[in-house]
């Protein structure tokens, strides 16, 4: 798996303490089965850091206190991934995309 996957999931924890298939395919323009596949490869690489929430039909930071990333670094993680893959990231509060 392409290591930029893993680590934007883990930015995107970092920063909005939550992730979904559709922050992946928006953010690279990948189809939903390989967003699929990236959220299963971090869970095996990083087991214990995801936890789904079927409220919420997402996953989510399983500990908040211990972010995978530091919050600046995830902020500027996502900024540069939106220049690099055209697509728009706004990191104003812990938000969605």
């Amino acid at each position: 798996m392409k290591s930029h996957y893993l680590q934007f999931v883990s930015a995107k924890v970092s920063h909005a303490w939550m992730v979904c298939r559709d922050d992946i395919c928006q953010s690279f323009g990948v189809s939903p089965a390989l967003a699929t596949n990236i959220i299963r490869e971090y869970r095996r690489e990083y087991p214990g850091t995801l936890e789904y929430s079927v409220i919420e039909k997402r996953w989510m930071l399983a500990d908040t206190e211990s972010p995978p990333m530091d919050y600046k670094q995830a902020i500027e993680y996502l900024h540069a991934v939106s220049v690099v893959f055209g697509r728009n990231f706004h990191t104003d509060g812990k938000g969605a995309e």
